[in-house]
C-alpha cells in the first residue's frame, strides 16, 4: 500500500521471462567462470569459536558474499 500511496516507481524483471535463454546463459557464464573473468567473493572467518561473531556479522553487513566459518 505504501508503494501506491507514495507513488513509488518499481522496475525490474522476472527471471522466468528469460527461461528460453537459460542454455545461452549457462554456456556463456561457464566460460566466464572458467577464464576467471567472473569471481566469487566470500567472507571467511577462522575457527568455530568465532562463529557467534560471524553470525552477528550477517545482520550488520560485515560480510561480502557468503559468510563461511572455516573449522
Amino acid at each position: 500500500m505504501r508503494v501506491i500511496a507514495m507513488r513509488i516507481r518499481m522496475q525490474g524483471f522476472i527471471v522466468f521471462d528469460f527461461q528460453p535463454r537459460m542454455d545461452e546463459f549457462y554456456r556463456e557464464m561457464g566460460q566466464m567462470l572458467a577464464s576467471g573473468q567472473v569471481k566469487s567473493r566470500d567472507t571467511v572467518v577462522e575457527g568455530i569459536e568465532n562463529m557467534p561473531d560471524a553470525f552477528r556479522g550477517l545482520f550488520s553487513g560485515d560480510n561480502v558474499g557468503k559468510m563461511l566459518v572455516k573449522l
